[in-house]
């Protein structure tokens, strides 16, 4: 195995941890999920509807099947 792909799959693991945790937030009916970009403030926040969160929670599991697949193929 190449050190590239030594690299390539840490960062595919650790971004497969972020994408873990934020799809497990998407998924608990119980909290708010809010938005905010960098450099705005905390009262700069937008809650996400439940038909936002519905679609990237599409996403989240979509670039997790993809990372996953990319990750087995090193």
């Amino acid at each position: 195995m190449k050190i590239d792909d030594l690299k390539r799959g840490n960062d595919i693991e650790r971004r497969l941890c972020e994408l873990e945790k934020m799809q497990k937030w998407l998924e608990d009916d119980g909290g708010k999920v809010f938005l905010i970009a960098s450099g705005c403030h905390i009262t700069d926040t937008i809650s996400l509807s439940n038909e936002m969160r519905t679609a990237i929670l599409g996403m989240c599991i979509g670039e997790r099947a993809r990372l996953l697949k990319e990750f087995e193929e090193l």
